[in-house]
């Protein structure tokens, strides 16, 4: 695997977001309250990173490392669900039984480091583009993107979409490599069982920003 900056545990759950305001489950969250350092997102196994920059309605491409504006970004907190955290009964739709399967996964925004534009899931063309907001921008972030470990991006309004119970419950959509220099970041749907299966997970490389 790649030598580069130093990696570091993601925690999960952010103990500073505890106890503030419920979120209506109609808005969107968009507070860029940083989770962890700004880095890069890239995936596992090929090295290409997500990239951006390109202003409002923008395609979120996979490009290989480097840590310059397009691919510099970071994870924001949400206080989506009481806690910024999955539970029972969000922010999923109900009956699709991610909330219980993501239960306790964090909710976050992703954004570029630079123009501050949210990353979020496009039903109406490309899968990922950059937007200053919009209901595609929440995702659950499920697992640790340290090396060799699984790091899933869940998209909520993907998933919902997928879902129309009772067809298609336990599906979940998440971002995925272009698999090739300069394609576009792919929304892939997989049913979920008792395990997560991911082929190329995420990685983020931390520059302490």
């Amino acid at each position: 695997m790649r030598g580069r900056a130093t990696r570091f545990i993601i925690l999960i759950a952010c103990a500073a977001l505890l106890g503030l305001a419920l979120t209506p489950a109609s808005a969107t969250t968009s507070t860029h309250r940083r989770a962890f350092a700004d880095g890069t997102l890239c995936d596992g196994s090929d090295d290409l990173c997500w990239s951006g920059h390109d202003g409002a309605g923008g395609v979120i491409t996979s490009k290989p490392f480097s840590p310059g504006v397009a691919e510099l970004m970071q994870v924001d907190s949400t206080t989506r669900c009481g806690s910024g955290a999955v539970t029972a009964s969000c922010p999923f739709k109900q009956g699709c039984n991610l909330n219980t399967f993501f239960e306790g996964d964090a909710i976050v925004t992703l954004a570029n480091n630079d123009n501050m534009m949210n990353y979020l899931f496009n039903s109406g063309g490309p899968n990922i583009i950059e937007q200053a907001t919009g209901p595609g921008e929440l995702w659950v972030q499920v697992g640790s993107f340290v090396q060799d470990h699984y790091g899933l991006l869940v998209n909520v309004l993907a998933s919902d979409n997928k879902c129309e119970p009772p067809m298609h419950i336990n599906t979940a959509c998440y971002a995925e490599s272009g698999a090739a220099a300069g394609k576009a970041l792919q929304i892939l749907c997989q049913f979920r069982t008792n395990t997560i299966h991911i082929t190329d997970p995420w990685d983020w490389t931390d520059f302490g920003t």
